[in-house]
């Protein structure tokens, strides 16, 4: 496992854009494809995804996606959310019954026992009349792909910042990287602070020279796209540092499925 994680950060090192944003995408990929392909009917993890309500917005979608393209139909997607509309059906029509107003009795003298029930009643249905969210339909879990991303996301990170004081050729695949974005910049920090102070200096100043060169290029593009200097060439990577800086700056844009496929050894398991 050891040599896997230290393989794996590598490989990423030698991709366009961060390394750990790729990581985590190929992570996150291989959960979902690995649910279609054998964890469909399984009653532990359907469980686990009833609890959550399925996916996040981005990975039922990126589910949809692997799904239509490798078995061109929708059948793991349909199975799976299937049991999903069910449970929100069953939610829906309790709670329009609980807030439709119940038919009293007519009596010229209510019990009390009356009166307790319609105050109850009222103060129920005034709840929900104010907007109160259909409690069972609210997740009681994060979305299982976005967790898996968190613990894989943490594995490398904590890995990152052990070896880069430490392991000279590693250290040296990290500096010809594309570096980290700022959120991973951010989260690295977090860890070298707790596990190995040594690393800050070596990721401050990784991102210190990424950013001057990023800088530089977006500086050229714009300079290039005005009407006295737009004869000049502009290069790829001045052509590609309006994108660039988006990516630096909130994270990666997942890639398209097959760019990730023989990315990692495995390690993500």
């Amino acid at each position: 496992m050891v040599d896997m994680i230290s393989l794996d950060m590598k490989i990423a090192f030698r991709k366009q854009g961060c390394p750990l944003c790729r990581l985590r995408y190929r992570a996150e990929q291989k959960y979902l494809f690995g649910f279609l392909w054998e964890n469909v009917t399984d009653g532990g993890i359907r469980s686990r995804w009833l609890r959550s309500l399925g996916l996040c917005h981005d990975h039922a979608w990126q589910l949809q996606e692997i799904e239509a393209a490798h078995w061109h139909d929708g059948m793991g997607t349909a199975t799976a959310y299937e049991s999903f509309l069910r449970l929100a059906q069953r939610e829906i029509i309790a709670y329009r019954q609980q807030a439709r107003p119940a038919a009293t009795e007519s009596t010229d003298d209510p019990s009390a026992w009356q009166h307790l029930r319609d105050g109850i009643g009222q103060l129920l249905r005034g709840a929900q009349a104010e907007g109160a969210p259909i409690t069972g339909l609210i997740p009681k879990a994060p979305c299982p792909a976005c967790e898996l991303g968190d613990r894989i996301e943490q594995r490398y990170l904590r890995w990152l910042v052990r070896d880069l004081p430490a392991e000279e050729a590693f250290r040296q695949a990290y500096e010809d990287s594309d570096g980290l974005c700022l959120p991973h910049l951010q989260k690295a920090l977090y860890w070298a602070g707790k596990e190995n102070p040594a690393a800050s200096d070596i990721l401050l100043a990784k991102s210190e020279h990424d950013l001057q060169k990023r800088l530089v290029d977006l500086q050229e593009y714009l300079r290039k796209h005005s009407y006295q200097y737009h004869d000049e060439t502009i290069s790829p990577a001045e052509e590609q540092a309006w994108i660039r800086v988006i990516a630096w700056l909130v994270g990666e844009k997942r890639p398209p499925e097959q760019d990730l496929r023989g990315d990692t050894t495995g390690a993500e398991r």
